[in-house]
């Protein structure tokens, strides 16, 4: 193994300090990146919401669609993470960058041309979301801009799941601090014009975002040619097959798919209750996505540490990263939790601070959010614990059931049907969270995880 890959230890080797110490290795760049990702989506959301209420929500239609029609090619870097992950524990390095190869010639010959084709039809994806026409204008350049940069975020993915893979991910933390940087030059350039650049509204923020991850894939390509396996970039890999990355990816490509596609649903039926509950719940979101940060972050920490310790043969040591990750995660989810419920008014001031019917709005339902985050914790950093097993169709079915089943049955039902708002659509959030984190559970005391194979 060359020396700047990290491989597990077994845990018979390792005191807890030293487990929490490998947990923490592994976790935290990747915590600090998802950080730093969330955060600019709140430098975003901060910077649109300047432009009022109804940008916001043309911003937070049309990024959701955005969101489910890129979430399978993102589901698919986790497929990448659990196959480098297996080969490293089998000492196979050329198997690993095999993967990061394969993405990549998926990447050119499939998501480009489906992108292409997203951008033309983004008229008619907002035509069919929204009967507003202010909404739809101001979206649809926002979506074209925004489906533009698809192929570069597939790509960057990819590259995660792989240096996550290696035990690199703080290559993974130093590109996305990069991206972040050229998005928010990019993004407050473009929006409120500088010198001879006109200002340019939402349409501009979707183009910063585009020029950020080409930026970021541009450096992917040139961490790769001189960090980890570097000699293997450019001729190993070959006997990598495809089939072998989509049967990892595709299960968690299709579950990412299905959950953003579970949001759109929800924010289409937010939209009915108005703009000002449209501009509310893309803050709450956003929020629901910031408390949950740590623990998807020690989630995807952890799949490193379970894949490789399949790929050694030591599945009790894998089940143990999985519960030392879940007490992880839920100290974050309490802390986070905690802070969502006392502090939910001064939070949403900051970003609806010219709208005090709007920050009223969404005040109890961010409360909720604080509410279920524990239980949340264990669903998020179980499910990625198992989506690095290789059991993503196991995450999938359990994700589609309880929010297609459970989710948005209730937000629907008892938002619209029976007249109670918002607050009813957050509670509907909250009993799918609550179920799934303990399917989660579950099926990680199991062992239908352990009996799955990556070739």
């Amino acid at each position: 193994m060359q020396a700047n890959i990290k491989k597990v230890a077994p845990l018979s080797e390792l005191n807890k300090r030293e487990r929490g110490r490998q947990l923490a290795a592994f976790s935290l760049p990747i915590i600090l990146a998802l950080t730093s990702q969330n955060l600019l989506n709140i430098i975003d959301t901060w910077i649109v919401g300047q432009l009022g209420t109804l940008r916001l929500g043309a911003v937070a239609l049309a990024g959701n669609v955005n969101w489910v029609l890129s979430s399978f090619f993102i589901g698919l870097g986790s497929g990448v993470q659990a196959y480098v992950s297996r080969k490293v524990g089998e000492d196979d390095l050329d198997g690993a960058v095999g993967a990061l190869r394969r993405s990549l010639v998926f990447t050119v010959q499939t998501v480009i041309p489906f992108a292409l084709l997203c951008a033309y039809l983004s008229d008619f994806a907002m035509t069919l979301l929204t009967n507003r026409a202010d909404t739809e204008i101001l979206g649809t350049s926002y979506l074209a801009a925004r489906l533009a940069g698809l192929p570069f975020l597939a790509a960057n993915f990819a590259f995660r799941g792989y240096w996550n893979g290696l035990g690199l991910a703080r290559i993974y933390l130093e590109t996305i601090i990069v991206i972040h940087i050229v998005n928010v030059m990019c993004s407050m350039i473009l929006v409120f014009g500088a010198g001879p650049i006109p200002p340019l509204g939402v349409f501009g923020a979707g183009v910063g975002s585009t020029i950020a991850q080409a930026v970021g894939t541009i450096y992917y390509v040139r961490l790769a040619m001189s960090r980890g396996p570097s000699q293997r970039f450019y001729n190993g890999g070959r006997k990598t097959a495809l089939r072998s990355l989509l049967r990892l990816g595709a299960p968690a490509g299709l579950q990412s798919m299905l959950f953003s596609l579970g949001f759109l649903a929800f924010f289409w039926i937010t939209d009915k209750l108005g703009p000002e509950a449209l501009g509310a719940s893309h803050v709450l979101v956003t929020f629901a996505l910031v408390s949950i940060l740590p623990s998807v972050g020690i989630g995807l920490g952890a799949a490193s540490l379970v894949g490789q310790s399949l790929g050694a043969g030591r599945p009790t040591d894998a089940r143990t990263w999985g519960w030392l990750a879940l007490m992880a995660g839920t100290a974050f989810g309490l802390a986070t939790g905690l802070l969502a419920i006392f502090v939910a008014p001064g939070l949403l001031s900051m970003f609806i601070g010219g709208d005090p019917e709007t920050v009223a709005l969404a005040t109890m339902p961010l409360r909720i959010i604080g509410l279920v985050m524990i239980i949340d914790a264990s669903g998020v950093v179980l499910s990625n614990t198992l989506i690095g097993a290789g059991a993503a169709k196991q995450v999938m079915v359990w994700s589609l059931a309880t929010q297609w089943g459970v989710f948005l049955p209730v937000a629907w039902y008892f938002g619209l049907q029976a007249g109670h708002g918002l607050i009813a659509l957050w509670i509907g959030f909250a009993i799918y969270r609550l179920i799934f984190g303990a399917a989660m559970v579950w099926a990680w005391k199991g062992d239908g995880w352990l009996r799955h194979r990556i070739t």
